[in-house]
């Protein structure tokens, strides 16, 4: 009976040191590098930090400088100062064409909260083969009020014949429009306005003739255009007078909407930040378990009580209404409808044609 007793003390106090030894082990360390202020922060509470609870990780946080450079030398080195980053999608269609991320299987995300599989629960352009994507961002075309509702169609019109508009507001007739000076967004804003459907826009602008016809679109507003660099720039001419619609990012709107003089439109061209992991960091299987994780429905969905960016996946955006409400909750919810009419840019697209666009856009805004 002794020895029975002694056998089992002594079984307790080997367990007692194996769970001792458990929680007081020095935690594994995980760094993720993302972007500062409001999304960083959002990212911070609703993906990092809960992983971090979780899983028993060290999750550390590093803000980026959004130079890729930092990821090809870690992958060329040996040496990774972050295990997982947030890139914005153009940088990330660069860094996975150069080899410079990990392969990610979309089949082993996790299915939607309603289990929808991932392929099918996340929006087109959303999940690429080296990336998933964190939140998703663009432009929206808005209009100072008093405003009526209008198509892309119809504002083209609206502003380029300023004796008559039946294909829009009165209010919009002969009006000035802010648009941010690149070919990104305005060629594919020019061939919708005239006529094209979503599908049909890309291989319009693979064409040297859909080109022209893009440009030729926009030629009939050319006047009316004003053009804008910084992101603060749509608002302050808006309330300034000297225009009467403006393409913002989504951000500026959320923060302009509460003073009620401005109305956006239905949808917006929109793109994504993503997470990636970099070729060959030692952290690979942690890094990847992270990145499942974080692009699961209720984070991506958390994201919007600090940041509003619309969640990339369909079930995450039905998770928002029950979160408790923010401003950037609000916002969110209150635009919910806005990705199915919105129009995903294609940024593998653009870094494939890109620069001459580009090239060919800078010449026609100057002349």
């Amino acid at each position: 009976m002794r020895r029975k007793f002694l056998y089992a003390f002594l079984f307790l106090l080997v367990a007692a040191g194996g769970i001792f030894w458990w929680w007081s082990r020095p935690l594994p360390v995980l760094t993720v590098t993302t972007w500062a202020q409001a999304y960083g922060r959002a990212q911070a509470a609703s993906q990092i930090i809960p992983y971090g609870v979780e899983k028993r990780v060290n999750t550390r946080i590093a803000q980026w400088t959004g130079d890729l450079e930092e990821i090809r030398r870690a992958v060329k080195t040996g040496q990774y100062p972050s295990d997982v980053y947030d890139l914005e999608l153009p940088m990330a269609e660069q860094a996975c064409a150069e080899g410079l991320l990990e392969p990610i299987d979309a089949a082993s995300l996790p299915p939607g909260a309603d289990g929808t599989p991932a392929r099918e629960d996340f929006y087109a352009g959303t999940v690429g083969r080296c990336f998933v994507a964190s939140a998703v961002y663009g432009q929206m075309i808005v209009c100072k009020k008093p405003c009526g509702s209008f198509n892309i169609g119809g504002l083209f019109f609206a502003l380029a014949h300023p004796n008559a508009s039946p294909a829009g507001p009165d209010s919009i007739v002969g009006a000035r429009i802010a648009l941010q000076r690149a070919a990104k967004v305005n060629l594919e804003l020019a061939l919708l306005a005239d006529g094209a459907l979503p599908g049909e826009v890309y291989d319009l602008l693979g064409t040297p003739a859909g080109v022209d016809r893009a440009f030729a679109k926009l030629d009939t507003i050319k006047r009316n255009i004003v053009w804008w660099t910084a992101a603060s720039e749509p608002i302050a001419l808006l309330r300034s007078g000297q225009v009467k619609v403006a393409t913002m990012l989504t951000a500026e709107v959320q923060a302009a909407l509460p003073s009620g003089d401005i109305a956006p439109s239905r949808g917006h061209f929109y793109e994504a930040d993503v997470l990636a992991v970099p070729r060959g960091t030692p952290k690979k299987e942690m890094a990847l378990d992270y990145l499942r994780f974080a692009t699961g429905s209720a984070p991506l969905a958390g994201m919007t009580r600090f940041a509003p960016f619309m969640p990339p996946r369909r079930s995450a955006l039905a998770l928002v209404a029950g979160l408790p409400s923010s401003p950037t909750r609000d916002f969110v919810l209150a635009h919910k409808s806005i990705m199915a009419v919105s129009f995903a840019i294609d940024n593998a697209w653009w870094r494939e044609h890109g620069p001459a666009l580009e090239a060919r856009f800078r010449m026609w805004a100057a002349g």
